[in-house]
């Protein structure tokens, strides 16, 4: 026997955690399984962001249905170039993917007189990222 629990909107897919088993529509995985190909899907955005020479430090994790992602830029990228970067890290994830997380981002300066954080969201239902300075 497993205990778990299911995730249920009208208007949302429905997620399945039963023992050590996360899934949903056709989507099946162990939990170690999901935790490993979500750590190497991450290590890989960060390689690839870092190797841009552009920015300074990049962290990204998963906590339930929400990818947050937060990268400190060097001091000389534009607020535009930033959330480029940003918007592009979505092609690394799949379809379904994209149709089943949020996504939250974190862009950070050190400047001279004061950091600046922009932050942006994407929710699965929409196509873009909503961009608010802090």
């Amino acid at each position: 026997k497993a205990s778990g629990f299911i995730l249920q909107h009208k208007n949302e897919k429905s997620v399945y955690v039963a023992g050590d088993t996360i899934f949903y529509d056709e989507v099946q995985y162990t939990k170690d399984e999901y935790i490993q190909i979500m750590a190497e899907k991450n290590s890989q955005l960060e390689k690839e962001l870092t190797d841009t020479g552009l920015i300074e430090n990049v962290e990204t994790r998963l906590q339930g249905k929400i990818v947050y992602t937060t990268i400190e830029l060097k001091s000389d990228v534009s607020v535009v170039k930033a959330k480029e970067i940003a918007s592009n890290t979505l092609d690394n994830y799949s379809e379904e993917e994209l149709a089943f997380y949020d996504f939250s981002f974190f862009l950070k300066w050190k400047g001279e007189e004061k950091d600046t954080i922009i932050t942006g969201n994407k929710h699965h239902n929409l196509d873009s990222i909503a961009w608010v300075k802090s």
